[in-house]
């Protein structure tokens, strides 16, 4: 479990733990970045054998600026199952949703 407090991009923290991961890991990566190298980061670790989900939380919702529905096509492009969640979500049924990938 991680909490965002530091200045390392989210990218850059996949890449590098990305070797110490057995195949077959399921990461669940929960963020409000719109920086879409974070995407291209996923697709790596898929290619390296592990499972990943992303939990986009929309920056503009929460009062931030950028929106996290920019981040689902490419996330879904890397075959990322991917759930937005907007402030004042009931999470139980945005995260039990069906995940589509195109």
């Amino acid at each position: 479990v991680m909490r965002a407090e530091g200045i390392v991009p989210l990218q850059d923290l996949l890449h590098a733990e990305q070797g110490l991961l057995p195949k077959g890991t399921t990461v669940i990566s929960i963020s409000a970045t719109t920086d879409p190298l974070w995407a291209n980061a996923t697709r790596e670790l898929g290619r390296r054998g592990s499972r990943v989900v992303a939990i986009q939380l929309d920056p503009e919702s929460f009062g931030g600026e950028g929106s996290g529905a920019s981040m689902l096509p490419l996330l879904q492009m890397n075959r990322v199952p991917t759930y937005l969640i907007k402030y004042g979500d009931d999470l139980g049924p945005v995260l039990s949703q069906k995940v589509t990938l195109y």
